[in-house]
Parts: structure tokens; C-alpha cells; sequence
């Protein structure tokens, strides 16, 4: 298959690299300064899954490559959605389908307001599960054994190009699904990937840390209970027992594991704060529920939402 990887950070290269090497036409969509190194160290993969390199691969700098395309993988941080959608508009315009594998779960929202007016295919939701972080550009570290991604919305099961892409995903070696209901299913991710953001960051531990303590553990409960309370006023549905089976995740993560938005806070960089406890707190209030953990957190660290770089 023909596929683009928009935002080539720890998820894109990642699946990406994987994509490449079973045979697919991969290209990665990146700034000049990326794209730069990539073409000339390629992909490096390392960590729990192994470690692998990919140097024949292709790069994009400009909108107008490649020509075709099967689907686009949109991997790039929430808040450069917008960005990233006009800037590659013309290749995003040319492909069957575009798949977001971004955090949270108002991604496909974003992109519709940002692509507004424009050419563009259909657009699907998806979430990715991998624990990686960026080293350096193309250099990947993953920190645990995840490694699949879910995606799809209304019709999907049906669209050809989505079916097709999936089973090239089994055969690359990660597990994929293609649901029709993928917005219950970005919910049930977000559930636990924005209470371990949101803990990890005000605490400055790691999961081992928090999860072992029965008072930060608490918090979590809070925090998942906030999720699924607004989640099904937004429509979504929670199996019987999601809550424990959240908590039991999160006390199973690796114990020196942190959420990817500890590394981006360690790092001074730009935060998805807004768009995980940020977003929990405007659907509370627009439903009219109480969300006290995650404006906590969202208050105590809007300090860092637009990162710490020195001047």
C-alpha cells in the first residue's frame, strides 16, 4: 500500500518503520530540519520490541509529494493539527482515506474545522498503543510491549481501503482493528492515557510511583470516574467493570514508565494538556458535571502548557 506518515515522533516512525519494512510504500511527512535527518540516518528502532533500523525510506518536505496515496496516518501532536492539515492539504487531498493516530478524542473534530472548504477524503478517528520516546529525530526508544492501533468511525468496517490497511498492518507484524464505533473506544484509551498524563506530571514519579500509593491511587479512581461521567454524555459506552479494569491497567504499566506528556514536560516542550485534562474539564462543564481532579490538574499545569524553554 501507499501510505504517508504525517509526523514522524515516536508513534509514526514506529508504525511506520514497520509498514516499510513488510514492502509498503511508506513516506514520512516532515519539517525541512527532520526530513534532513531523516534521509540521512533513516528510522532507528529500539527497546522492549527489539531493535531494528530503516534507511531506504522516503521523506516529504513539500505538500506535493508523493502523488498517490492509500491512507495518511495524521501522527502528529494535537496541537499542531490544525497546522499540519493546511500545510499538507494538497497530499492529504490525493489520498483514499485519512487516519488520525493522535491522543485524545476530539482529533477528527480538529481536522474537519482545519481541512473546512477544502478537498479532502474521508476522515477516520484511531489510537495508537505503543510507549516510545523520541530520542532524536528518527531515533525511537520504546518502553514496553504495546504495539497495535485501533481506528475507524461510521462505515468504516465497510471501506475497502480501511479493510486493506489493516490486514497490511497484521502483516507488518502489529495488531489492527477497524471498528465502526471508534469513539467509544478513544474514550476507553483516554480513560487511562489522561489520568496517567495528568499524574505522572504533577507528580514527577513514574507509574511504579504513583500507582503504588494508596492516596495517589485514590486520584485515579477520581480521575477515571471524571472520564467515564463526561465520556457518556458525550455519547461513548463503558463495559460493566471499566473502571477497575482502567485501574488494574495503569498498576500494570512498566513501574519506570512515564506518560509521553512527562517527557514533553521534562523536555520544557509544548503540552497535549488541553486536549486531555483540558478537554475532560470543558465537557464537564458543558454537561454540567463536576471534574474536580482534572481542573486540579489542568490549573496546576497550565504554567507549562506552552513549554519551559529559556528565551
Amino acid at each position: 500500500m501507499r501510505i504517508l506518515i504525517i509526523g514522524p515522533g515516536a508513534v509514526g516512525c514506529y508504525f511506520g518503520s514497520l509498514l516499510a519494512r513488510a514492502g509498503h510504500a511508506v513516506t514520512f511527512a516532515a519539517r525541512p530540519t527532520t526530513a534532513a535527518a531523516l534521509r540521512g540516518s533513516g528510522i532507528r528502532i529500539e527497546g522492549s520490541r527489539g531493535a531494528w533500523t530503516v534507511t531506504d525510506i522516503s521523506v516529504a518536505s513539500e505538500a506535493t509529494e508523493p502523488t498517490d496515496i492509500d491512507v495518511a496516518l495524521l501522527c502528529v501532536k494535537l496541537y499542531d493539527t490544525a497546522s499540519a492539515a493546511r500545510q499538507w492539504q494538497p497530499a492529504l487531498a490525493r489520498a483514499k482515506a485519512v487516519v488520525s493516530l493522535q491522543n485524545g478524542v476530539d482529533a477528527i473534530e480538529r481536522l474537519d474545522e482545519a481541512l473546512a472548504g477544502r478537498a479532502a477524503p474521508p476522515r477516520y478517528g484511531g489510537l495508537a498503543f505503543v510507549a516510545g520516546q523520541l530520542v532524536a529525530p528518527g531515533h525511537v526508544r520504546c518502553t514496553s510491549d504495546m504495539s497495535s492501533i485501533r481506528f475507524g468511525g461510521p462505515g468504516a468496517t465497510t471501506d475497502p481501503t480501511l479493510l486493506a490497511f489493516a490486514d497490511a498492518c497484521v502483516r507488518a507484524g502489529f495488531a489492527a482493528d477497524c471498528l465502526d464505533d471508534i469513539a467509544s473506544a478513544q474514550w476507553h484509551k483516554f480513560a487511562g492515557l489522561a489520568t496517567n498524563a495528568a499524574l505522572t506530571c504533577l507528580v514527577r514519579k513514574p507509574a511504579g510511583a504513583c500507582y503504588g500509593d494508596d492516596e495517589i491511587v485514590r486520584l485515579a479512581v477520581q480521575s477515571i470516574a471524571e472520564i467515564i461521567a463526561v465520556g457518556t454524555a458525550a455519547g461513548a459506552t463503558f463495559p460493566a467493570g471499566f473502571a477497575d479494569d482502567t485501574l488494574r491497567f495503569l498498576q500494570g504499566l512498566p513501574a519506570d514508565m512515564f506518560a509521553s506528556m512527562h517527557h514533553d514536560l521534562a523536555a520544557g516542550k509544548q503540552l497535549e494538556l488541553d486536549a486531555l485534562s483540558g478537554h475532560v474539564v470543558r465537557s464537564g462543564r458543558r454537561h454540567g458535571i463536576a471534574t474536580p481532579f482534572h481542573h486540579m490538574a489542568w490549573a496546576c499545569l497550565r504554567p507549562h502548557l506552552d513549554g519551559d524553554q529559556p528565551p
